[in-house]
């Protein structure tokens, strides 16, 4: 989880000087939707932490309630972290006026190779998540799977505006 937090932070600060170097809407929401990916993951540390603490006291024959669970608590509060930054950048989109982007080809290239970093996230969180059974950790490499998705339209958008084909506002 610190090196999946290490690494989303290195793409998230990407992310930020392609916007200010591309004016993309689509470069934007997904500046900020890698910002969110930083509180994310920093949840799923705290769950695996707390994980921990929980197993501890069970190994001491402790009662623990199941629906006290801090890995699925956590999961469902991702969920819904997401749910509500996917609302917040679809508001944004649907209200913001679209503005002429720079440099989409260089841009568009960037992101694509971008998307390689969330694959590698996706593939290391997914095999921890097997080795450690932990569901926070599978949720969250779930996640990085669609930020590689989001990465590759993004970039892809950009290099169709780079001929001529604006999808920027609705990627």
């Amino acid at each position: 989880a610190l090196i999946s937090l290490a690494i989303i932070s290195l793409l998230t600060l990407a992310k930020f000087v392609a916007y200010y170097f591309s004016g993309s809407l689509a470069v934007y929401s997904e500046a900020w939707h890698s910002f969110s990916d930083i509180a994310t993951t920093l949840l799923v540390i705290a769950s695996i932490w707390l994980g921990a603490r929980r197993k501890e006291k069970m190994d001491e024959g402790k009662q623990i309630r199941p629906w006290t669970d801090p890995e699925r608590l956590i999961a469902v509060g991702i969920s819904f972290w997401l749910f509500i930054i996917a609302a917040t950048i679809l508001i944004q989109a649907l209200s913001s006026k679209a503005e002429p982007v720079s440099n989409p080809l260089i841009t568009g290239l960037v992101f694509i190779i971008l998307s390689l970093g969330s694959y590698f996230i996706y593939r290391y969180q997914a095999i921890a998540a097997e080795a450690e059974s932990s569901s926070a950790l599978k949720a969250d490499s779930q996640h990085n799977r669609t930020d590689m998705v989001i990465s590759l339209l993004t970039g892809f958008s950009l290099v169709f505006y780079a001929i001529g084909v604006d999808l920027d506002r609705y990627i």
